[in-house]
């Protein structure tokens, strides 16, 4: 998507430079929303216990962007943000304590902990606006990318789930306005990232991310 993503910045560019009477550029502020829920499942699992484990957590938390943006005279907008800061997933540090059954000599025995946390950073999106209403009202609609980092600790003979990159869109609606030279905007998010996926040796991890923000945004037009 890396790839689809640059190619539309070039030909919005390329569209933009007989077409655009703005440039604008800001910052935003936001209140996120980030939901996350996953379960892993153990196919190996030979004890009583349950094979897949599932957790679901919601984290709060307040997150700054840069943006970029191409006015067009008929209102319709066209902008790249991202947000230059990481942000926790997760309302704990998860913990579990196995016990090996591996023989002696043979791998880990005795009890072993494995410690998970998550974070997500460079969440980038390019959209586009669309006036609706005369009194500044208009609906955003982007693709999105962020960044998953699973923070966890290994053991030394075992293996981790990788870090990803993940695609979404982004669905919003809002309120335009000048105020002393500038231009701000008010607006409720939502983006829905596809499902991460990955396996440890014989476990593997699918999650959900969801990302709710309640953003401003005030920039100054060129």
């Amino acid at each position: 998507m890396k790839k689809q993503i640059l190619t539309i910045i070039a030909s919005l560019l390329l569209f933009t430079s007989a077409n655009a009477i703005e440039f604008g550029i800001g910052v935003s502020g936001s209140l996120a929303l980030v939901e996350a829920e996953g379960t892993e499942t153990e196919s190996s699992n030979t004890g009583t216990e349950s094979s897949t484990r599932g957790a679901s957590v919601d984290a709060m938390s307040g997150i700054g962007s840069v943006f970029v943006e191409v006015m067009l005279d008929n209102g319709i907008t066209f902008g790249a943000e991202l947000v230059p800061m990481s942000a926790d997933v997760s309302d704990a540090t998860h913990s579990r304590t196995d016990t090996s059954i591996a023989t002696s000599g043979e791998g880990v025995t005795g009890t072993n902990t494995r410690k998970a946390d998550a974070e997500v950073e460079n969440f980038a999106t390019i959209y586009t606006e669309f006036p609706i209403l005369e009194n500044g009202m208009f609906i955003k609609a982007g693709l999105s990318q962020i960044d998953i980092n699973t923070l966890e600790t290994n053991l030394t003979n075992g293996s981790s789930y990788k870090n990803d990159t993940v695609d979404g869109y982004t669905l919003g609606i809002g309120v335009k306005g000048e105020w002393n030279g500038f231009y701000t905007k008010l607006a409720g998010e939502r983006t829905d990232f596809d499902d991460y996926k990955s396996t440890s040796q014989t476990n593997t991890i699918t999650a959900n991310l969801d990302v709710n923000q309640i953003k401003f945004s005030i920039g100054k037009a060129f």
